[in-house]
């Protein structure tokens, strides 16, 4: 919605967010970074996992060594 405001004799437009686009924008924000923080978790998770196996796999062959 566009309002035209005069102020010291001069026309200015201003714009109004309608309370429906907050309250999409307001429910539509989890929705899309739940899905994205399980993402990079399960990333984070499978990277920590693969340091983790080759440190073990490094020490085994110090140790056979």
């Amino acid at each position: 919605m566009v309002e035209k405001k005069k102020a010291h004799g001069l026309e200015k437009e201003e714009r109004k967010m309608e309370w429906h686009v907050v309250a999409a924008i307001a429910l539509a924000t989890p929705i899309i970074l739940l899905p994205v923080a399980f993402v990079g978790y399960l990333t984070v998770g499978g990277i920590y996992a693969a340091v983790k196996g080759a440190r073990k796999a490094g020490k085994k062959a110090e140790a056979a060594a």
